[in-house]
């Protein structure tokens, strides 16, 4: 069976690659080290494998939701809609009633706000047709939701952090040579051996621009069909 990296073996190789395996100082930092590393992938690499798509429900009246957890970014978000029906307790929707998909469209929240001035009212004729960031973990959409809509979004998402728990996640599984790589960056870097920490930062660029050329191709395959044989 092959090999796959986990929290206790990165751990470890940290510690033999440096041969600092009896430094108790660097040992105890080196949780520290891979969340730092963890960190810095977030924010400086997008694949495929950070996405997520998840689903739920506008609130009506209230023109902001939460994001998810480990949020880093928005790809898309839509809105699904269907003809409403109106009954005694008021607005409603009937059947299957959410047939129509909507793409919503990226904002400023000062642009929400002046296209729909009135946040706390809201009409089921006007669906959420824009969304914007508003603080770090909500996002605010206009129109104001009339009822609970069903909306999708794909999100960047940092992987579940490593720890003793959680031994491996969507890096160590894919990408391992890049944590690695970020991992010993950041772990020359605490030695004070900044040499090494640019070779090893060197060395992230390198997989980090072959894993954004694994996903451009996989991009053109999904948007081309293949010609037809002569």
């Amino acid at each position: 069976m092959a090999a796959v990296m986990t929290y206790d073996s990165l751990s470890s190789e940290i510690a033999g690659w440096f041969e600092r395996e009896s430094d108790a100082a660097l040992v105890s930092n080196i949780p520290s080290i891979i969340a730092d590393a963890e960190s810095m992938l977030g924010r400086e690499l997008k694949p495929l494998g950070f996405e997520t798509a998840y689903s739920g429900t506008f609130i009506p009246g209230q023109p902001w939701f939460l994001k998810p957890a480990l949020w880093r970014g928005t790809v898309s978000m839509t809105v699904l809609t269907g003809a409403p029906t109106y009954g005694a307790s008021g607005p409603g929707l009937s059947g299957p009633p959410y047939t129509n998909a909507q793409s919503m469209l990226p904002r400023s929240v000062e642009y929400c706000r002046r296209m729909w001035p009135q946040p706390d009212t809201s009409d089921i004729n006007f669906p959420p047709r824009y969304y914007a960031d508003w603080e770090w973990g909500r996002w605010y959409v206009a129109p104001t939701p009339a009822v609970a809509f069903p909306f999708e979004v794909i999100v960047y998402a940092r992987p579940v952090p490593l720890d003793a728990a959680s031994q491996t996640n969507w890096l160590t599984e894919n990408a391992p040579d890049i944590l690695r790589s970020y991992c010993m960056a950041r772990g020359a870097q605490y030695l004070k051996n900044l040499e090494a920490s640019a070779d090893w930062m060197a060395s992230a660029s390198r997989g980090n621009n072959g894993l954004t050329a694994e996903d451009a191709r996989r991009i053109v395959d999904r948007s081309t069909s293949p010609e037809k044989s002569p």
